[in-house]
C-alpha cells in the first residue's frame, strides 16, 4: 500500500495494529525517498515512543509519522492493511502518549546505520516491543482471531 493513499481514519470500526509499526514507518519514508520526492522528506517527522493505549493502559512501544499536525500510521481495517491519518491532538489523547523521541529522515537514516534496523533505538522503547500481540487501540473492543495480522 502506498503512502500516497493515506486516508482519514475511519470511526466506524477499530483499526488494529500491524505489530510492525517501526518497520511500517521506515517503509513509508523509504517509499517517499525512492519516489524521488526528496523535498517532501523534510516535512515528515518519524516518532518513536511509549503509549498507554486502551484497553489495558499498560505501556507499549509504538512508532508513527507526523506531518502538518496529523499522525500517519499503518493498521489493519476490515482485514486490509491501510495507511490512515488522525489529528495529532486526538492521537496523543487517545493513545495516551507517555514519551516520545522525534527524528528527521536524516537522523533516522543515521540511527539505522549506527544502531541497526528501523528501531526502536531507545532502550526503554525496545524493552516494550512485542509485549502484547492482542493489543487493540480502541477501548472495549477485542481483536477477532480471524483478523490477526500474520
Amino acid at each position: 500500500m502506498s503512502q500516497s493513499t493515506v486516508e482519514q481514519a475511519p470511526n466506524d470500526e477499530p483499526i488494529y495494529p500491524t505489530h510492525h509499526c517501526f518497520d511500517d514507518c521506515a517503509d513509508f519514508m523509504n517509499e517517499l525517498y525512492e519516489s524521488g520526492a526528496y523535498s517532501e522528506l523534510a516535512v515528515y517527522t518519524i516518532v518513536h515512543g511509549i503509549i498507554l493505549a486502551p484497553p489495558d493502559g499498560e505501556p507499549h512501544a509504538h512508532a508513527w509519522i507526523e506531518k502538518d499536525g496529523f499522525v500517519i500510521g499503518r493498521g489493519i481495517y476490515k482485514g486490509k492493511s491501510i495507511w490512515y491519518k488522525v489529528k495529532r491532538a486526538d492521537f496523543v489523547r487517545d493513545a495516551r502518549v507517555w514519551d516520545e523521541t522525534r527524528y528527521t529522515f536524516k537522523e533516522a537514516v543515521r540511527m539505522s546505520y549506527t544502531l541497526g534496523g528501523s528501531g526502536p533505538w531507545v532502550p526503554e522503547y525496545l524493552a516494550l516491543c512485542g509485549s502484547d500481540e492482542s493489543h487493540v487501540w480502541k477501548a472495549g473492543v477485542a481483536k477477532p482471531e480471524d483478523q490477526r495480522d500474520g
